[in-house]
C-alpha cells in the first residue's frame, strides 16, 4: 500500500512512502569487479579488496603467473583495478598503492591524491585531483608520457592510454600499430582501452570502436548502452535494459555472457566477469594459467564458509543531497521531502549551501554564486503553513554547537540546523533570503544546494524515500544533480516527473525527463528517458509509482554501498520545474 501527502498550494512535492512493493533481495559483498590477465579482484561493500586467480602467492612461478597481484592489502579502498600480473587500489583517503609484478616499477606509485586509477600491462595511469594525468612504469611506447590537460576519466590498454576530456573529447597516446591511439573527433561519456583497440560510448548511448579487428572486437552490435569495456581482443558491452552482449575472440568463452542482468562488466585478457542486478559477482571465459592449462580460478569467484558468496546487511540511505538553480518566484524555489520511517526519532542534519558553493568552486559566476540560502523545515502532517523549524545564517540556529561539530557550513550566510525528526513526511524549502512560502520574495537567486545526513546512527529509524522540486535550465550546469549516500545494498526505485506534474497544477513543468545514476567516479551505473522503456517497467507498473505520463523516466536499480549522483534534464534540451523522487523498495 502506497500513502500520499501533498502540500498546501500545490507548491511542493509529493512525498510517497512504499512498503511491501517488491521484495528487496539480499545483496552479494562486490560493488565493484576488475578482471585482468589471468586474475581477478573484487571491491566489497566495507571497502575491502579480495582477489582471486594467479597470484595468490608470490614466488615468481612464470608460468602460473605466481607474483603476488591477488594478495590484496587490508585498508579501505574506493576503486580497484587489475593490470596483467599486478593490482592497484584507490584508498578512501585518495591515496593509490600497488601490488605485484613490479619488473619496470609499475607497483611503485607516485606521490599525490588521486580521484581514479587505471592499470595495464606493465604501466598505470592516475587521475590526480586537479584532473591531471599521471602515469608510471613500462614507457617502450610512450604510453606513460601522459599528455597536459585535465581530464575527467582514464582508461589504460595493453601499451596505449586514453583520457577523457572535460568537454567530452577522447585523447589516446602509445602504442598506435593498429590505429588504437588515434581516437576520433566524437564526444563521449566514456573510454576503455584495450589489447590493441579501443572503443568510446558516446552520449545518445552509442558505442564506437576503433583499432585491431582481427577477431571482430571493432564490430559493435547496434544497441544502446550504458558501460562498455574492452579486453584483450574482445569487447562488452551493459545494454540500457541490463542485459550483457560480448563481441570478438571467444576461443575460451569469454563472448558467450551467462543469462542475467547486469549492473557493471569487466573485461580480462581472455576472460570476462560482472555484477549481477541482485548483487552477486560471475565470470567466464579462460580458467587456467594457459601455458600448462593448470586452473588458476580467475573466473571462480570466491565463496565462504557457507558455501555462497559473502552477502552484506540490507542497505539504507544515509543521506541525500540535491543541487538545482533557486530563483526568487515561490514557484522555482527549491523544495525537498524526506520520509522518515521508524518507530524512534531520527536526528538529522539539515543544509542548504549557496555562496558556500563559491568557496567549493562549485559554481563560478556572479550570478550562480550569489544566493543567499533561506530554509524552512514543514511537517505535512501538522500545520502546513508553519515551519517546524527554519533557519537563515547557521550560526544564529539553537542547534550551531552541533551544526559545527559536524563540519558546519561553508559560509556564514548559508543555512543548517541539527532537528529530530519524528517518523513521518518532511519537505525543506531552500529559498533567497528574505523569500517567504505565501509570497515570492527576496534577490539573492542562484544555485543551492540543500543536504539531508543521517546524524544518528544508532537510530533504528530510517530515512526511506527523498524528493527534490526545482527548475531545471537547459545547459549542464543548471540540470537538477541529486546525491545519494548509500550504506550497504538498496534497492531504489527513482522517477524523474515533468510533464506527470501538470496534472497536479505545476506550470511551467520540464518536457520529456531523463534521468543518469553515477558512481563516485563518473561511471554510468543506470539511465533512461521514457520510463516504459526501461528493463524495470513491469515492476513500475506493479509498485503503483510509475509515472502517469509516457515522457517522464523512472526506474527500479540496485545500487551497493558508495556515493552516486542523479542526474535529471529534459531529453529535448528544454527547462522547466521537475520533481526526482527516490523510495527505498523494502519488504
Amino acid at each position: 500500500m502506497c500513502r500520499k501527502m501533498q502540500f498546501y498550494q500545490k507548491m511542493l512535492l509529493i512525498v510517497v512512502a512504499c512498503s511491501g512493493l517488491i521484495a528487496a533481495p539480499q545483496a552479494f559483498a562486490y560493488k565493484q569487479i576488475a578482471a585482468g590477465a589471468y586474475h581477478t579482484c573484487g571491491l566489497k561493500n566495507d571497502g575491502s579488496v579480495t582477489c582471486w586467480g594467479a597470484g595468490t602467492t608470490n614466488t615468481g612461478n612464470e608460468t602460473e603467473h605466481q607474483y603476488g597481484q591477488s594478495i590484496a592489502p587490508s585498508g579501505t579502498f574506493t576503486q580497484v583495478s587489475v593490470g596483467a600480473y599486478h593490482t592497484c587500489g584507490l584508498k578512501s583517503d585518495g591515496s593509490a598503492t600497488c601490488w605485484g609484478l613490479n619488473v619496470n616499477d609499475q607497483t611503485i606509485v607516485p606521490s599525490g591524491t588521486f580521484t581514479q586509477i587505471s592499470a595495464g600491462d606493465y604501466y598505470n595511469c592516475g587521475l590526480k585531483s586537479d584532473g591531471s594525468a599521471v602515469c608510471w612504469g613500462f614507457n617502450k611506447h610512450g604510453q606513460s608520457t601522459a599528455p597536459s590537460g585535465t581530464f575527467t576519466r582514464l582508461s589504460v590498454g595493453g601499451y596505449h592510454s586514453c583520457g577523457l576530456k572535460s568537454d567530452g573529447g577522447a585523447v589516446c597516446w602509445g602504442f598506435n600499430i593498429e590505429g588504437q591511439s588515434t581516437a576520433p573527433s566524437d564526444t563521449f561519456t566514456q573510454l576503455s582501452a584495450g589489447g590493441i583497440h579501443t572503443c568510446g560510448l558516446k552520449s545518445d548511448g552509442s558505442a564506437i570502436c576503433w583499432g585491431d579487428n582481427y577477431h571482430g572486437q571493432i564490430k559493435v552490435p547496434s544497441d544502446t548502452f550504458t558501460q562498455i569495456s574492452t579486453g584483450g581482443s574482445h569487447t562488452c558491452g551493459l545494454k540500457s535494459d541490463g542485459s550483457a552482449v560480448c563481441w570478438g575472440f571467444n576461443k575460451d568463452g569469454q563472448t558467450t555472457v551467462p543469462s542475467g542482468m547486469f549492473t557493471q562488466l569487466s573485461a580480462g585478457l581472455y576472460h570476462t566477469c560482472g555484477l549481477k542486478s541482485d548483487g552477486s559477482a560471475v565470470c567466464w571465459g579462460n580458467n587456467t594459467s594457459g601455458w600448462n592449462n593448470n586452473t588458476l580460478g580467475q573466473t571462480t569467484v570466491p565463496v565462504d564458509n557457507s558455501g555462497t558468496s559473502p552477502v552484506a546487511t540490507l542497505g539504507r540511505i544515509k543521506g541525500i543531497s540535491t543541487r538545482a538553480p533557486v530563483r526568487a518566484t515561490a514557484e522555482k524555489y527549491m523544495m525537498a521531502g524526506v520520509y522518515v520511517r521508524g518507530t524512534t526519532q531520527k536526528q538529522v542534519l539539515i543544509r542548504a549551501t549557496g555562496k558556500g558553493l563559491m568557496k567549493e568552486k562549485e559554481v563560478n559566476t556572479t550570478l550562480d554564486a550569489n544566493l543567499d540560502a533561506n530554509l524552512e523545515v514543514y511537517q505535512l502532517a501538522t500545520s502546513t503553513t508553519v515551519p517546524v523549524d527554519k533557519n537563515d545564517n547557521w550560526k544564529s540556529h539553537s542547534s550551531y554547537s552541533a551544526v559545527q561539530a559536524v563540519g558546519g557550513a561553508l559560509d556564514d550566510s548559508d543555512a543548517a540546523l541539527v532537528t529530530n525528526l519524528n517518523s513521518g513526511y518532511y519537505s525543506m524549502v531552500v529559498m533567497p533570503s528574505g523569500g517567504s512560502m505565501t509570497s515570492s520574495g527576496g534577490s539573492t537567486e542562484g544555485i543551492g544546494l540543500i543536504e539531508v545526513y543521517d546524524n544518528d546512527h544508532s537510530s533504528t529509524s530510517r530515512l526511506s524515500g527523498i524528493s527534490t522540486r526545482s527548475y531545471v535550465g537547459a545547459y549542464s550546469y543548471e540540470y537538477m544533480y541529486a546525491g545519494l549516500k548509500i550504506e550497504g545494498n538498496v534497492k531504489l526505485l527513482i522517477r524523474a516527473l515533468g510533464n506527470g506534474l501538470i496534472a497536479r497544477g505545476v506550470a511551467g513543468a520540464l518536457d520529456d525527463t531523463s534521468i543518469t545514476v553515477r558512481d563516485v567516479n563518473g561511471e554510468m551505473v543506470d539511465r533512461n528517458d521514457n520510463w516504459q522503456t526501461h528493463s524495470s517497467s513491469s515492476m513500475l507498473t506493479q509498485s503503483g509509482l510509475a509515472p502517469t505520463d509516457s515522457s517522464d523516466a523512472a526506474m527500479i536499480t540496485n545500487l551497493t554501498e558508495g556515493l552516486y549522483t542523479i542526474e535529471v534534464k529534459s531529453a529535448k534540451g528544454g527547462q522547466g520545474v521537475a520533481l526526482v523522487e527516490v523510495y527505498e523498495i523494502v519488504d
